[in-house]
């Protein structure tokens, strides 16, 4: 049986306020196109402007865990809801990105988003305690306090990449990667394999717009994000489940 559950009425208010703070953010028209592979019915859960909707059963779930145990990671197709989805990429696509070092590897590079109602409002909207809820029992890990994220790009003969990392600080448990392009491009795949095993690595692509994968984070496990190699950038929110601090505690301080 499947279940449908509304977020939190405080962060909802948040996100709306986040969205429509800006009379003139309001009137910008989005011009893409959902690419046809979508499959809203395919999405386990979806997050929207009213909170999250999980539309999975016990034997799907048993699939996701499954999968999730034997790669380290799995997809959650069509996360965000399509109008929330909409709206956040006409957000961004109206703001800057500035070249800046990763945090845990400062030899990589990236363009990040400036601070905006965009961002705001996915930060938000990944701190829903149902999609914690859902995270925790795909990757059987421990309790989901707070989401930190942040949207990057990666262009093609720009240097952006990152290198062999595992992600192991600041109790983050799983990492996410949302793909925010509006257009197919090549490169930029995860690549995620153990430590120690070359052999073991996997190369997984995400370039259907509003997929997300979650992957595992784990001293015995390391990833890395490759260079793009097409002239469409790669675009994605990107970013960790922590165990604490508890969201509500952020949340006072937004």
């Amino acid at each position: 049986m499947c279940q449908t559950f509304l977020g939190s009425g405080r962060i909802q208010d948040k996100l709306a306020g986040t969205l429509y703070q800006d009379e003139s953010i309001t009137k910008l028209s989005v011009a893409y196109t959902i690419q046809k592979d979508q499959n809203h019915d395919n999405a386990p859960i979806q997050l929207s402007f009213s909170g999250a909707q999980v539309q999975v059963c016990a034997a799907r779930l048993s699939a996701l865990r499954a999968h999730f145990y034997e790669h380290d990671w799995v997809r959650l197709p069509c996360l965000l809801e399509e109008p929330l989805l909409q709206r956040i990429v006409g957000l961004i696509q109206a703001e800057s990105f500035l070249e800046v070092s990763h945090e845990d590897m400062r030899d990589d590079t990236e363009l990040r988003l400036n601070d905006c109602a965009g961002e705001r409002a996915l930060e938000l909207v990944h701190n829903n305690s149902q999609l914690f809820r859902l995270v925790e029992e795909v990757a059987q890990c421990d309790h989901i306090g707070s989401f930190l994220g942040r949207t990057y790009r990666f262009e093609r003969g720009s240097g952006h990449q990152y290198r062999w990392h595992t992600d192991v600080a600041d109790s983050r448990l799983v990492g996410l990667s949302l793909n925010l392009s509006t257009e197919r491009y090549q490169g930029g795949d995860l690549h995620i394999r153990k430590c120690g095993r070359p052999n073991s690595e996997q190369r997984v692509e995400n370039t259907v717009l509003g997929d997300a994968l979650i992957f595992r984070i784990a001293e015995d496990t390391e990833h890395r994000v490759a260079p793009v190699v097409s002239t469409q950038p790669k675009t994605a929110f990107a970013g960790w489940f922590c165990a604490h601090p508890e969201f509500d505690d952020r949340l006072l301080k937004l």
